[in-house]
């Protein structure tokens, strides 16, 4: 089954220094069973990685390669019209103390009926809470 993807997670994918064991198991599992994303996720991917760069964690040929890649795995970008979600995400982000951003990965998992591939400690409690799966080892 699909996986909801994470941006910590992906940026695992191209960044060795935040690779782990779940992120390359996310990473197989995504590209043998798709992954499926929020709009917001590519932007985000981008930001981390960016940072990563200038602060000489991140080579910048290497990024570029990163993303490359990442264009190849063949995540679907979930099609809800992120403005109609809103008020939902602002919910989840409100009961769970995640930011917007994180929010939307948990609202795409409840509507999807998906477990989340994350990395982040914060969405990973947050998803426990409101009985989304977590993608795990």
């Amino acid at each position: 089954m699909a996986l909801v993807i994470d941006a910590s997670v992906a940026v695992g994918w191209i960044a060795p220094s935040q690779s782990n064991a779940l992120t390359r198991a996310a990473l197989k599992a995504a590209a043998e069973s798709g992954g499926v994303v929020p709009a917001h996720f590519a932007m985000e991917v981008l930001r981390a990685l960016r940072r990563l760069e200038r602060r000489r964690l991140l080579q910048s040929k290497a990024l570029v390669t990163g993303l490359q890649d990442l264009e190849q795995i063949g995540l679907r970008v979930d099609d809800a019209n992120p403005i109609e979600r809103l008020v939902a995400i602002h919910k989840i982000a409100e009961q769970n103390g995640l930011t917007a951003a994180d929010a939307a990965y948990l609202d795409l998992a409840t509507r999807a009926g998906m477990a989340i591939a994350t990395i982040d400690s914060a969405l990973a409690r947050a998803a426990e809470v409101i009985g989304v799966a977590l993608f795990g080892l």
